[in-house]
């Protein structure tokens, strides 16, 4: 049931943002969804509007790239520190 009303939110919404023409009205959603990408690379702002009309909300946060890259950092440290311990480990045992 919830599929079923996520694919007449996804044909509505694309028939008010791309017009309520006739080339559109017959089509089934995988047609649609073939012919869709052509009109989104024709204008960007119907990627946004389309995105916006399905409620699928901004894009979450993302840090700044230092940010990620401090980030990314203090993992792989905590990664090299990991495995030198578990060779360690193992070698003492061994």
């Amino acid at each position: 049931m919830d599929s079923e009303i996520d694919i007449l939110l996804f044909i509505n919404c694309t028939q008010q943002i791309l017009g309520r023409q006739q080339s559109w009205d017959h089509l089934n959603v995988t047609q649609i969804l073939d012919l869709l990408p052509t009109k989104i690379l024709e204008d960007i702002n119907l990627k946004i509007t389309l995105g916006n009309c399905m409620g699928l909300g901004e894009r979450p946060f993302s840090p700044p790239w230092w940010g990620q890259l401090a980030w990314f950092m203090v993992f792989a440290i905590m990664l090299l520190l990991a495995v030198l311990g578990n060779t360690l480990v193992i070698w003492i045992v061994l």
